[in-house]
């Protein structure tokens, strides 16, 4: 096998690798979660709200739920659906604003917001939102990693990167945490998490705010 036939073998696994995280995500944690809640998911309308390429959708809708995920990137939507299209899920991914009634609309008997909340200014306006798409009865499932956690800024994303491996960068002052994180594909990211800073004590604020 040459290199260039052994490079295009791997570029399957490494394009759908995410996806197949997302899953085992959806199967080993998620889905008991939301059993062992009173929420099993079989027969419920579901909406996965910022879902990437909808790793968590497709084994969701795979559990028997009429499943759809949301995301703002073409490019992660059109991965996912060709995806559940080879594994034959049944799984409605859309592109769209999180907060856009038309792009996903309900009721819905659960709402998921996993690992978003902490990218947005406002978290207030999703949970607002996720209350006005929600069924009489219906669930909201919130996950994110707090800023002040060990990898609260997402530092694990910064491959190549010796800080990657370092917990607490959020502990830093902002200036100096500018100056050790090296231009990369996710250093935009860092940034905007530091800016947002969402910790425990915020969220639960906002969900207080929002009658949740």
């Amino acid at each position: 096998m040459t290199a260039a036939t052994r490079s295009e073998a791997r570029e399957p696994a490494a394009r759908d690798r995410y996806w197949r995280i997302q899953r085992a995500l959806a199967r080993r944690q998620i889905i008991p979660f939301l059993t062992s809640a009173g929420m099993p998911p079989r027969g419920r309308k579901l909406v996965d709200i910022g879902c990437g390429e909808g790793g968590v959708a497709a084994e969701l809708a795979r559990a028997g739920a009429l499943a759809h995920g949301l995301d703002l990137s073409e490019e992660r939507i059109d991965l996912g659906r060709s995806l559940a299209r080879a594994a034959r899920i049944d799984v409605d991914l859309r592109v769209g604003d999180g907060c856009d009634p038309a792009a996903a609309p309900g009721p819905f008997d659960l709402v998921i917001l996993r690992d978003i909340l902490e990218h947005v200014r406002e978290p207030a306006r999703f949970l607002r939102h996720a209350r006005r798409i929600l069924a009489p009865g219906g669930r909201l499932l919130v996950s994110f990693p707090p800023f002040f956690s060990p990898f609260g800024l997402h530092q694990q994303l910064l491959v190549g990167q010796p800080i990657r491996w370092i917990p607490w960068l959020s502990l830093l002052p902002p200036r100096l945490l500018e100056r050790i994180i090296a231009p990369g594909r996710f250093e935009e990211d860092i940034r905007e998490l530091n800016r947002c800073r969402l910790t425990i004590t915020a969220f639960e604020a906002a969900a207080a705010r929002e009658r949740f």
